[in-house]
């Protein structure tokens, strides 16, 4: 450096690179908070429904007492309507004479009685007069009953004492760790980040559209549940959107206090926040109908479940990755012990929540 130049102080850091500095600290910290207070979302959401199934639920026995009982109620239930679901047309031919009782009869005597009781069952049929059954032209409501023994029991009065809003209990058979409550608040926000105890968590619940009923006896009932990112809520929904997947398990089941009611996939496919996916109806009809057929024209898992004006369907609902688009599935009540509706009010479009 020559003798006359003057010698140059170093400064430190000017104003402006200061204020990028604790700009660029202040949005590390905070990315750090979020990333907390996500995963510790995660743990608690863990932690809270970890152990709920276990404390209030318990597996049905495969081959209990309780499960042969109802299994032959279903399956009479299920021949009868069997029947009616062959028939396409608006009219119905039934005609019917049941020989079960005298079967019975039959199987329970001992070898040597068998004989006489049967001469006196031929007797008997060949005095008997059946009388011609008219023909019954009427409007058949067609479903199709496919019974199953539910998987869990649900101890509702325990759950209840905590919380009176939850009003069921939602199993997916393909995706066993959707086993949860269903609640229903006053509003879509009540329970968005708020759990079954009432305490604020960023998983929040499962909980139903407060527009719906809470007997799920409307035509379709939503149900929300967060996407969350360990798989948590309905953070595996998604995995549905499967066509093998699917054909190996297309049900899920809503348990509640007055009944447990099955439910057969028949549409699963993402759609828009405000699309009319969301249009609740609190009357079944043709207009019902024909949302049911276009909801299954969209799924992305092929099915012939067929569809009729008195179904009772419930629409699974859960956040993308896009924040305009949701994930559904949907299927509709298969059980003989249909919900069945205690009241009616007006069409709903509904705002699915996040």
């Amino acid at each position: 450096m020559s003798e006359n130049q003057p010698e140059r102080k170093r400064g430190g850091l000017g104003p402006v690179r200061w204020i990028i500095l604790i700009v660029a600290v202040c949005v590390f910290c905070y990315s750090g908070y979020r990333l907390y207070v996500i995963f510790s979302g995660y743990k608690a959401a863990s932690d809270e429904y970890s152990s709920l199934a276990d404390d209030f639920t318990s597996p049905v026995a495969a081959n209990g007492k309780a499960a042969g009982e109802k299994g032959s109620a279903a399956a009479v239930s299920k021949g009868a309507d069997a029947a009616d679901a062959n028939e396409n047309g608006s009219s119905v031919k039934t005609a019917a004479v049941s020989d079960s009782s005298e079967s019975e009869a039959v199987s329970s005597g001992s070898v040597a009685d068998s004989a006489p009781l049967e001469a006196e069952l031929t007797e008997s049929k060949a005095d008997l007069v059946i009388p011609e059954i008219p023909v019954i032209e009427k409007e058949e409501e067609h479903y199709l009953v496919e019974d199953a023994e539910p998987p869990l029991t649900v101890n509702f009065k325990q759950l209840q004492a905590i919380n009176p809003d939850i009003v069921g209990w939602l199993y997916v058979d393909a995706q066993n760790n959707i086993s949860y409550p269903i609640l229903r608040g006053e509003d879509n926000e009540m329970y968005l980040h708020q759990t079954f105890r009432k305490q604020y968590l960023f998983a929040g619940s499962i909980f139903e559209d407060y527009h719906n009923n809470t007997d799920f006896a409307d035509p379709n009932t939503v149900i929300y549940g967060h996407n969350m990112k360990d798989g948590s809520m309905f953070g595996t929904l998604k995995n549905m959107n499967d066509q093998e997947k699917y054909d190996a398990n297309p049900y899920f089941w809503i348990l509640t206090p007055e009944g447990n009611y099955r439910y057969h996939i028949f549409a699963i496919f993402t759609t828009g926040a405000d699309s009319d996916t969301y249009t609740l109806y609190y009357q079944n009809g043709p207009e019902f109908l024909k949302w049911e057929e276009k909801m299954q024209s969209q799924s992305n898992v092929k099915n012939e479940v067929p569809l009729a004006k008195s179904d009772k369907a419930v629409i699974l609902s859960t956040c993308t990755s896009d924040s305009s688009v949701r994930c559904v599935v949907i299927g509709k009540c298969v059980s003989s012990d249909r919900p069945q509706r205690k009241q009616a009010a007006a069409l709903t479009t509904v705002k699915p929540e996040e």
